[in-house]
């Protein structure tokens, strides 16, 4: 067992440690995080097959704007790099961050959210 709180030590994940330990403090957490839990795994599954929803992202089409750190450790940029081929509409922006780049760098993440609504808007 790991730590002195008794539980288990996370299990490995299809993307690798960190998000194992993600999944793990997501689903440990006294009280839980039930939606947060089963809205991340649906996206990016801490146990079972990696991108297990691969090939129906071209089923989504509606426009969308994937902001992603180039220094992200968790979840590698590689993924937001084949989301962004298989969605059909999707635009993808890679900031110099980490996990947070809306937070790391709000001065180049809003810019380009606006312009990403704006266009919306304005419709076809």
């Amino acid at each position: 067992m790991g730590g002195s709180s008794g539980r288990m030590p996370p299990a490995p994940a299809p993307l690798g440690e960190r998000t194992g330990a993600l999944g793990y403090e997501l689903m440990a957490v006294p009280g839980g995080r039930d939606a947060g839990t089963r809205a991340f795994n649906t996206l990016v599954p801490v146990v079972g097959p990696l991108f297990h929803r691969r090939e129906r992202l071209a089923e989504v089409k509606a426009p969308m704007l994937l902001v992603w750190g180039e220094k992200e450790d968790t979840l590698p940029l590689s993924l937001a790099e084949e989301a962004a081929r298989r969605f059909p509409q999707a635009r993808l922006v890679r900031v110099d961050a980490g996990h947070s780049p809306h937070q790391e760098h709000p001065e180049r993440v809003l810019p380009e959210l606006k312009a990403f609504l704006d266009a919306g808007l304005a419709g076809p």
